[in-house]
Formats: C-alpha cells, structure tokens, sequence
C-alpha cells in the first residue's frame, strides 16, 4: 500500500541509499498516504510545510491535495503551507485535486466513494484561499468535474468560479468609467 512507500524508502536508507533530504521525503510519503499523525511529528520537528520532495521536486501540499488527503492538507496549511503553487511550473493543489479525481473516475481508477474525500480537500482549499478558476491549457478545474461527470465538484466549484469572476469585473458601468479616468 502507500504507507509501504515510506517502509520502503526506510529500508533504502538503512542499506545505506542516499537521498538529498530524507525528511522532506518523508513528509511527502506520509501526505500522500494520508498519515496526519507522522506529518505532525515531522512538522513538529522541524521539518518545512513546504519542503520539496527530493524525488518529485512537488510539495506536501500537491501530494496531499492529489490523493485527497483532506485531514493532511489542514495539517499542512494550519503549519503554514502555501495554499498556492510552489513553483512557476508546478500544478496549484486545488488544479491537482480536481484532476485527480477526474481523471481517476474516468480510467476507472477512482469511483465515486472516492469523491467526498475530494470534495472536502477542494473545499478545504477554497476556505483557505484557493483560486477556482485557474486554466492549465484551457483545462480548468470547473470544466475536468463537468467533463467528468462529478456533481459533487460541479456544485462546490460553480459558485467559487462565480464569484471570484464577478470580484474581476467592475461593479457597474459608472465605476468602469471612473476607474478609467482615475488611472490617467
């Protein structure tokens, strides 16, 4: 299972494998296995919310957020994780989490006792500060839950997208007006 990931990288290590840095690689194995109680202890520590895997070079949070570890995801951000994407080129968690389970139910990978685990990951990072509607190549979070079929996502991501698009347009055409000519 995902916990032996990290059993495995144990034995690796006692064998004498060198990894840049075993904490971080530690931290990522237990958000990705949902391990709330090994990701406090090694927050606890000392080890960095935002550590990068050594492996994949993505942060606890993306692992979490990619195998909806909801409890984990808390943990992280409540430590002082960015809720945003680490790096330039790296997946937001909230983008990795609908794709996920999107992408999950549809190879047959992931079913819909899956879905509420998602929804409450994707949920936990709107509260926190998330962006809804972010586009990766026209794919956008909204558009992978509707292609997918997945009500659940569909409903928490409609009004999050509705909103945040409605705080980029002006209030009224009046306030466009004078917001044009404040800047001249």
């Amino acid at each position: 299972g995902r916990a032996g990931n990290l059993q495995l990288l144990e034995l690796l290590w006692a064998a004498g494998a060198k990894t840049k840095d075993k904490d971080a690689a530690r931290l990522a194995a237990a958000a990705r296995a949902g391990d709330v109680a090994k990701v406090k202890s090694l927050l606890k520590s000392g080890t960095k919310p935002d550590a990068a895997d050594p492996f994949t070079g993505h942060t606890p949070l993306y692992h979490a957020a990619s195998a909806g570890r909801g409890a984990v995801a808390a943990a992280l951000l409540d430590a002082g994780a960015p809720v945003v994407a680490a790096a330039e080129r790296e997946l937001s968690p909230l983008f990795i989490a609908c794709a996920s389970i999107c992408e999950g139910l549809g190879r047959g990978r992931k079913s819909d006792a899956d879905v509420p685990r998602y929804v409450e990951t994707v949920e936990l990072l709107l509260a926190r500060g998330a962006k809804a509607h972010v586009s990766i190549f026209g794919e956008t979070p909204l558009k992978m839950a509707n292609d997918a079929g997945c009500a659940p996502l569909v409903e928490l991501l409609k009004p999050a997208v509705a909103a945040e698009q409605k705080a980029l347009k002006p209030a009224t055409p009046a306030a466009a007006k004078s917001t044009r000519k404040k800047s001249r």
